[in-house]
């Protein structure tokens, strides 16, 4: 009889495959967003913390000159210690 194509040797439909591609590519799509969600925001996180275990008043300008002088004193990358936690 006829031999069947080589293409036929795989394991899952083609529908299927593709299902479990888009689920993959979806998953990895929701963990990149995630992670630069929480990269954006750590710099204000950071802020927010060192408010809430001061004295100071929390203000806007507060904001701005305490992500300054976190700038100023301890670098740029300062404004995201915590981030991988």
């Amino acid at each position: 009889g006829p031999k069947p194509p080589a293409a036929a040797a795989t394991v899952l439909p083609p529908d299927a495959a593709s299902s479990a591609a888009n689920m993959a590519l979806s998953f990895m799509a929701g963990g990149i967003a995630g992670c630069t969600g929480k990269t954006v925001v750590a710099p204000f996180d950071r802020t927010k913390i060192l408010f809430q275990v001061s004295n100071r008043r929390f203000t806007l300008g507060g904001v701005a000159r305490e992500l300054r002088r976190i700038v100023v004193e301890e670098g740029a990358l300062a404004l995201f210690k915590g981030n991988l936690a």
